[in-house]
């Protein structure tokens, strides 16, 4: 055996090669990584630190324990048959260690936790969790309790995504032990899917939110004012998300207590979901104007928003750089033109406003790069419906070859253009003839 192999972390670089080139799929990967581990000591523990470092259900470990000593049962819920030995620990303890992330759908929670507790040795069944999503979905007429979350959470976790699709009354009980239980989180998201917060749920969800310190990202499905004040004073926080487009009305907050720029997003709900009342405005806009070094904003939902909109958040926001609109223009047209951002280096936006300039006959694009010719022409014939493109081209220059390809692209535009106007100009034509 090479001696490099005999170092740790460089086995586990090459194992890891399994799983992040998706090397064959997850069944194909975690074969070949058990191989490995029987394959000798050298290799055990770093292929069973990855086969076990995400885990998708709870029954992996529950499966650790001697044959005959629990049973899981039809109603979400286990039952332990036997007394548990020192012995029956032993399996359990070597692999629970190496999990590093828990992801917990439908079906893989139980209705309670009674003998749970029986089948962790500690306070938590995996002590180096360090990420956790968990999808509480039961059914309407079963009621659960999750008084056995804490034993799944971990002092190191860091990032943790809950989403409720159903009892969301659930989320006062779940949000103490989360602030109790981990103090590092730096990622974080909770949303609610088919069903919505009670007044309950809101106000457990602010104290939960100001109790935040140490957050990065977090993704939010609305705020209250005492939570924006709360994130205003944080350095740590990077990027918010708001799943809500009914922001919250209310007084600007000094500039002074916002020193880093998040990154903010409003959420992508369908337009037929949307009331009018819900889209966002300058007043839902001017909300955010707190964070005054932001540079990237995304509205995916649908916005109505105007030129005078659009200067005042240039002003708010003199850093911006990257605007990202989505394009509801079926829905309600769009009144914006940035002409208030002369530093934005990025404004992705469909060309499907309704608006063209029939006036310009002439574009000449010198040396621009492009990469699909049929693209550009598409979008050039629905703005500029009459234009033809001119483009440089120097025979002498030492990139020829380079500058010829793109010539070759923007000739490749110019022809069809022509097959896009034609049957225009055949209608016209018609049209005079009659």
């Amino acid at each position: 055996m090479h001696r490099s192999l005999r170092i740790a972390e460089i086995v586990e670089l090459i194992f890891r090669h399994l799983i992040v080139g998706g090397w064959g799929g997850y069944r194909t990967y975690s074969k070949a990584l058990a191989a490995l581990a029987r394959t000798c000591k050298t290799f055990q523990n770093p292929a069973l630190d990855l086969l076990w470092e995400q885990q998708t259900t709870l029954h992996n470990y529950l499966n650790c324990f001697p044959r005959g000593l629990i049973k899981i049962l039809k109603g979400a819920d286990i039952r332990l048959l036997q007394p548990i030995t020192d012995k029956d620990w032993e399996r359990p303890l070597f692999y629970s260690a190496r999990v590093k992330r828990l992801s917990l759908g439908r079906g893989d929670l139980f209705a309670s936790g009674r003998e749970l507790r029986t089948l962790s040795f500690g306070d938590h069944i995996f002590p180096n969790l360090e990420a956790f999503v968990v999808i509480v979905c039961y059914p309407a007429s079963l009621q659960p309790s999750l008084d056995y979350l804490p034993l799944l959470l971990s002092p190191r976790i860091k990032g943790i995504n809950v989403q409720f699709q159903s009892h969301p009354a659930l989320l006062p009980q779940i949000l103490p032990a989360l602030t109790l239980l981990c103090p590092s989180l730096t990622h974080v998201k909770l949303s609610a899917e088919c069903c919505s917060y009670g007044e309950l749920e809101h106000k457990a969800l602010s104290k939960f939110y100001q109790n935040l310190v140490r957050v990065e990202s977090l993704v939010v499905e609305d705020l209250d004012q005492p939570t924006f004040e709360h994130l205003g004073r944080l350095l740590s926080l990077e990027a918010l998300r708001l799943e809500n487009p009914n922001a919250p009305r209310m007084s600007h907050l000094p500039p002074s207590m916002l020193p880093h720029p998040p990154a903010t997003c409003w959420g992508d709900e369908s337009p037929e979901n949307v009331p009018d009342k819900c889209r966002i405005d300058g007043a839902t806009l001017r909300t955010m104007f707190c964070f005054v070094n932001v540079e990237s904003v995304s509205l995916r939902q649908i916005f109505n928003l105007d030129d005078g909109d659009i200067l005042t958040m240039a002003r708010a926001w003199p850093r911006l750089q990257l605007l990202s609109l989505g394009d509801w223009s079926d829905v309600v047209k769009s009144r914006v033109t940035l002409q208030a951002c002369p530093r934005s280096l990025r404004t992705p936006a469909a060309a499907t406003g309704g608006v063209s300039q029939a006036s310009l006959k002439k574009l000449d694009v010198s040396y621009s790069p492009i990469v699909a010719p049929r693209a550009v022409a598409v979008f050039l014939s629905f703005m500029f419906p009459e234009v033809g493109v001119s483009f440089d081209r120097n025979e002498e220059s030492e990139l020829e070859s380079e500058e010829a390809k793109y010539g070759d692209r923007w000739t490749e535009v110019n022809r069809i253009l022509e097959d896009l106007r034609a049957p225009k100009e055949n209608v016209a034509e018609g049209t005079r003839r009659n």
